[in-house]
Parts: C-alpha cells; sequence; structure tokens
C-alpha cells in the first residue's frame, strides 16, 4: 500500500520561496522516515488566489493523492498553535476521515528540542510570537510558558500583536542582556514588518530600555526541525493504535 505524509504549511505571500526551503525539508524526512512519500500543501486561500495553477488547497491535494493510490494518508500541520487556521483544516478534511496531527509546539518533545538548543542563551530570551485566533491556542500559550518557567525560566513567549509592553517589561526587568527569537516556523510578512522593521511598535519598545540581540532564524532554518516533524509524525501513528 502507497503511504503519504501530507505537511501543511500556511503558507506565504512569496510561494515559490517557501517551496525552495520545504525542497530540502521534504527531501530529508524521505530519507529518515523510510516507506512514505511527503508532500506539501498550503492552507492559505490567498496563495490559492494567486497561485491557483501550482498549488492545490488540502483538499484537492488529498484528493489528487487518493487517485494517485495512497492507502494511508497522514496529515501534519507546520502550524505552531491551535487557532482557526487548524480548525478550518479539520472541516476542510473532515469527510476524507484521515488522521490529521497537532500543531508542533502542542508536543512537549517538540519543547524540549528547541529548549536543548537555547537554554543556554546569555540574558533573558523572548520569544516573539504571532497570537493564536482561538482561546485553546492562548491556552496552548499559558501551558507552555509554564512549562518553560519551570525547565528555563529566562524564556518565555510573547505576542506582538498586540504587544505585551508591560509584561516584556516586567519579563526584562533591570537585565541589559536579551535576545530575541521571532517564533515562526519561517520567514513572513510579521517577521519583516512587524518585528524587524525599526519603526515597528515592538522594536521602538525593546530599544527604549534594552539592548536586544535579534536571533536571525526561524524553525525551519533549525537542525532540529526535521526531528519536531518526525515527532508529531510518531505521536500521529501511535493515537491511530
Amino acid at each position: 500500500m502507497k503511504k503519504a505524509v501530507l505537511l501543511l504549511s500556511y503558507g506565504s505571500l512569496n510561494a515559490e520561496r517557501l517551496v525552495e526551503k520545504y525542497e530540502s525539508v521534504l527531501q530529508s524526512l524521505k530519507e529518515k522516515y523510510k516507506g512514505y512519500d511527503f508532500y506539501l500543501t498550503y492552507s492559505s486561500k490567498k496563495i490559492h488566489e494567486e497561485h491557483e495553477n501550482i498549488h492545490k488547497n488540502p483538499r484537492e491535494k488529498v484528493l489528487q493523492l487518493k487517485e494517485e493510490g495512497y492507502g494511508e494518508i497522514l496529515v501534519v500541520p507546520e502550524l505552531l498553535f491551535f487557532g482557526t487556521n487548524y480548525t478550518d483544516l479539520k472541516e476542510e478534511l473532515s469527510g476524507f476521515h484521515i488522521p490529521i496531527g497537532v500543531p508542533l509546539l502542542s508536543l512537549k518533545e517538540n519543547i524540549d528540542l528547541f529548549l536543548k538548543s537555547y537554554s543556554k542563551t546569555e540574558g533573558k530570551l523572548l520569544l516573539i510570537a504571532h497570537r493564536p485566533a482561538s482561546s485553546e491556542g492562548e491556552k496552548q500559550v499559558l501551558e507552555i510558558n509554564r512549562y518553560l518557567k519551570k525547565k528555563c525560566p529566562s524564556m518565555q513567549i510573547f505576542f506582538f500583536s498586540p504587544i505585551e509592553e508591560k509584561e516584556i517589561y516586567d519579563f526584562l526587568g533591570e537585565d541589559n542582556k536579551a535576545s530575541l527569537y521571532p517564533l515562526f516556523v519561517y520567514s513572513n510578512y510579521h517577521l519583516t514588518k512587524d518585528i524587524l522593521y525599526p519603526k515597528s511598535p515592538l522594536n521602538k519598545i525593546l530599544c527604549k530600555k534594552h539592548n536586544i540581540k535579534f536571533i536571525g532564524k526561524t524553525l525551519i532554518d533549525e537542525p532540529f526541525f526535521i526531528e519536531m516533524i518526525l515527532h508529531s509524525i510518531e505521536k500521529l501513528k501511535k493515537s491511530l493504535l
């Protein structure tokens, strides 16, 4: 029986550049996880409107894989938190009765991978993320922050929209050494306009009192990103037993 893992990314306005990023990810996964073929789809409606002849939406991609003879299809979202993107995906694919994994950072194993790489960062480490568009997602972030406080108190997630100014200042305190990690799967509009742009509200706040070092990576650039996906696949397969 032919088997496939379908990675779901929200997408980027620069869809072609993102495909290039994911090509090496798909190849690495194929080498490490034998017996499955790996594919990519986007959930962003805007991408499908602008690239309808190139990129299939999740439903179309699943139909294509079924037509090509795949008897087992696992859907693994490349999303960090629960939110409307996740619930929309489940609704869109509900008629297929195929297993869908959970967001990457809902697994403690994946949080531990990040901690292993960054727990020894000098000073405080701000993890700046997009606010999840659901109460379940916000609850997930609260749980992650509680876990981080226990494992590595110098690291915490904050949202840039709206900016949690008081919370960020309270966290940084008088510590003048701090770093910022953009907690995104890949570089996107929000990273360049809301975080990196010198006149962005977040940048203005941070530069008032603190010398912040920017860590110029996103998760897809990390060596452990492949392991995160593999953890998600294994967790999904175990849930089916």
